[in-house]
Formats: C-alpha cells, sequence, structure tokens
C-alpha cells in the first residue's frame, strides 16, 4: 500500500521507546532557545525602529505645523498692513481668494501652480527654471510659483 504523505521526523523520544537521548533533547533545546533568541532580537530591532520611525514623523509634523503657524501670522500680518493703507475690506479678499481658488478651474481651497509656456511653446514644468526643449531661461513665473 503506497501512500504519498511525507516521512515524520523520528521524535527523539518515541524513537528510545518512551526515553529520549539526552544528547538529542539537548540539541533540540539549543537550537530551540537560538530561534527563540533570534525571534526576540529582531522584535526588539523592529519595536526599535518603529519608535524611530513615530519619533520622526511627530517631529516632521509639528515642524509643518510650526510653519503654517508662522505663514498664518505672516499673512494676517500683511492683510492688516494691506487693509489699513488701502481700505480694502475683508470682503475684497475672500473674493481675490475665491478667483485664485478657480484659476485652475475647480473650487478646493488649495494653490495650484499656474502652466507656462515657453515662447517656443513647450510647456514649462513647475519648478524649472528653463525650457527642457529649447533651453531658455524662463522668469516669467509668478513670484508664488517660483516658490
Amino acid at each position: 500500500m503506497r501512500t504519498d504523505k511525507p516521512p515524520e521526523t523520528p521524535n527523539p523520544v518515541k524513537a528510545s521507546a518512551g526515553r529520549a537521548d539526552p544528547l538529542v533533547m539537548d540539541m533540540y533545546d539549543l537550537v530551540q532557545r537560538q530561534q527563540i533568541k533570534s525571534a526576540r532580537f529582531e522584535a526588539r530591532r523592529a519595536t526599535a525602529e518603529l519608535d524611530h520611525q513615530r519619533r520622526t514623523a511627530r517631529q516632521d509634523r509639528d515642524e509643518i505645523h510650526d510653519r503654517v503657524e508662522h505663514l498664518t501670522l505672516v499673512c494676517e500680518a500683511m492683510w492688516a498692513l494691506l487693509r489699513d493703507r488701502t481700505g480694502m475690506t475683508d470682503a475684497d479678499l475672500d473674493r481675490m481668494i475665491d478667483d485664485l481658488d478657480l484659476a485652475d478651474g475647480r473650487r478646493d481651497r488649495k494653490r495650484t501652480a499656474t502652466p507656462t509656456r515657453c515662447e517656443c511653446g513647450s510647456a514649462i514644468p513647475v519648478g524649472s527654471d528653463q525650457c527642457l526643449f529649447c533651453e531658455r531661461p524662463v522668469d516669467r513665473r509668478p513670484i508664488f510659483d517660483r516658490i
């Protein structure tokens, strides 16, 4: 009678009629201890890496938050100066924000860089200071697209 089951690894206790060979059991214990030690080490390493990533993400978030707070303060100061010196109103500012927001065709309260074309007709990628095709320098971009 033929079976397709793979042969079982002999159990050291069963192989010796109920008594395990002490040398085999010691080797088995050593292998098991090493595997446990290796798994614990890997778990500690992974935990340390995760802690580092969390700290870095938290620092990045805090830096971004601080920068947004600073930029908000700068914008508020600039608006106060402009409003006081020109007589513009908050409604004027709201209208301009809406106009700029809709410049890309979407009302999403996000600033989208305006596409620029070179004299040769090629589109200039955002952040580029020259045409990729004819290599002419580009300085016609609005100031906020160059930031």
